[in-house]
């Protein structure tokens, strides 16, 4: 069976592909050749992103670096079976590496035991990536589910007090928050986040060059 059979067919296969994260290299005997062969691959056909393990996301981001088709670091795959704090990491240091995009794997052994009370911990947990953490100057927001009304944002020191407080508008998927830090004082201070009936508290850590 010919996939192209006529000329409008070559338009819709392209759109296709433009919608596929290409995942060739996401196998564990995956070599430096097979890396670039596959980045190679992807900014020919114009796939949408290509995904690969963490180890190897430096390379993909600086290759694919100003082109159409995104990197995407592959946190906790195949199985989710790590702890949620070691995916955290993964995607932390993905981002603070310049990736595109997180396909992050929730516990499957545990959705398969149907201890589904995990999952819902799971992306309360991972649902809001602070980053870079410890940080000097900057910290930055990025979710990944969109947030449809205004929320808030509120920064504690170790005292418990407020030093910064905002509310923002509804966030859409991809969006970034910047949040300038020059001002703070090196020390553990306390990020918390609410939205409607939800909240959350993370610590983060501002650390100042000596």
């Amino acid at each position: 069976m010919k996939l192209i059979k006529y000329p409008q067919d070559i338009v819709k296969l392209k759109n296709i592909i433009s919608k596929i994260d290409y995942s060739n290299a996401l196998v564990p005997n995956c070599t430096k050749e097979l890396l670039e062969k596959t980045c190679n691959e992807a900014l020919q056909y114009s796939f949408a992103a290509v995904a690969v393990f963490p180890i190897c996301i430096e390379y993909v981001v600086n290759r694919l670096k100003d082109s159409p088709v995104n990197s995407q670091i592959a946190v906790g795959f195949p199985c989710g079976n790590h702890f949620t704090e070691v995916k955290l990491k993964e995607a932390e240091i993905g981002l603070d590496l310049g990736v595109k995009e997180v396909d992050m794997v929730m516990n499957i052994s545990k959705f398969f035991d149907k201890d589904y009370t995990s999952i819902p911990s799971f992306l309360v947990d991972t649902k809001l990536l602070l980053y870079p953490n410890p940080t000097n100057d900057v910290l930055y927001l990025k979710s990944e589910i969109g947030i449809e009304s205004q929320f808030g944002i509120r920064i504690m020191d170790s005292m418990g007090r407020t030093v910064y407080s905002e509310n923002h508008p509804a966030y859409m998927i991809g969006d970034i928050i910047e949040i300038n830090l020059s001002d703070f004082d090196s020390g553990m201070y306390f990020f918390h986040f609410n939205h409607l009936d939800r909240s959350g508290t993370k610590k983060i850590i501002i650390e100042r060059g000596k």
